[in-house]
């Protein structure tokens, strides 16, 4: 089913409250939740409480080639309007939170680069029993001008000038696993300043290596 909403931009918002069946957004989980690139957030401060990890690609087939369950999620995206992407699997257990903040994770690259035309977030697995983990908009003054409840399936389409945050979860038994993607529209000047392929994780350098004998053993 979907939903638009005028955003404070003037631009509308998609939802998709059914985007993929059940067992696929559970399968999709298991493979993050057992990645060895899953710890600590490789973003900023504001992720301190999360964990997670993030891959950047200009080219969706590239990725698909270490992560081929991710095919779903790219699926749902409108590849063909952007050129650069930056995808964060994000995990939070009870306590943790993201503060306010504006999607920019190419920032690092170059602080002339734009902000992403449009951010996607898909909602692997929500807990039954979660108390906050709401997803919560800002308008420009800074206020909260929409709370949205995440549920398994959800895909939200945002403006990429989006202001959001994370409330902090009170209460849950299992971890809040979303897919957050950022979509970018660059020149080709632009794109020089960044990689056509990077995974970025606070992992240890053994779980980089273990993904190239993998890749080695499923070719051979």
């Amino acid at each position: 089913m979907y939903q638009w909403i005028r955003s404070l931009f003037g631009q509308r918002q998609r939802q998709v409250s059914q985007a993929l069946p059940a067992a696929t957004l559970q399968a999709i989980a298991l493979e993050l939740k057992q990645s060895p690139f899953l710890q600590q957030n490789i973003l900023n401060q504001r992720f301190a409480s999360t964990l997670g990890f993030s891959v950047l690609f200009s080219d969706p087939s590239r990725v698909l080639l270490d992560f081929p369950y991710l095919e779903p999620f790219l699926e749902n995206l409108d590849l063909t309007a952007s050129n650069f992407f930056y995808l964060n699997a994000l995990v939070l257990h009870k306590s943790s939170q993201v503060d306010r903040h504006i999607d920019h994770s190419i920032r690092g690259y170059g602080t002339d680069l734009p902000f992403p035309r449009q951010v996607s977030i898909l909602y692997l697995q929500i807990p039954e029993d979660m108390q906050g983990g709401r997803l919560l908009l800002y308008n420009r003054r800074d206020q909260i001008s929409q709370e949205i409840q995440p549920k398994n399936g959800l895909l939200l389409h945002l403006n990429g000038l989006q202001k959001h945050a994370i409330e902090a979860i009170l209460e849950s038994d299992q971890a809040r696993i979303s897919l957050v993607c950022e979509q970018y529209l660059l020149t080709a000047e632009q794109l020089k300043c960044l990689p056509e392929y990077s995974i970025k994780s606070t992992a240890n350098f053994e779980a980089f290596l273990q993904k190239q004998i993998d890749q080695e053993m499923d070719r051979a």
